[in-house]
């Protein structure tokens, strides 16, 4: 389960926001991952393609870390 925002940008286009927060062993607080994503449905409402990137940041927000992607992904049927 994921927790964020999202919002329609345009035809079946939306962007997504995934904030949490960054643990050590210890459980010591080190940051933040933001996860965000710009995706656009299929017209079958049944796959998408878009961007997604990953920025790990310290407690005072300096990335340390950033990744960008091209993802894709299918409807998980209900039956499945």
């Amino acid at each position: 389960m994921c927790l964020g925002v999202w919002k329609y940008v345009g035809h079946n286009t939306y962007k997504l926001k995934h904030p949490a927060f960054l643990w050590d062993a210890n459980g010591v607080w080190i940051g933040y991952r933001i996860l965000r994503q710009t995706i656009t449905l299929a017209p079958d409402g049944n796959s998408f393609t878009g961007t997604w990137s990953n920025d790990r940041t310290d407690i005072n927000g300096n990335i340390l870390v950033h990744i960008d992607a091209d993802i894709a992904g299918a409807r998980v049927d209900v039956d499945y």
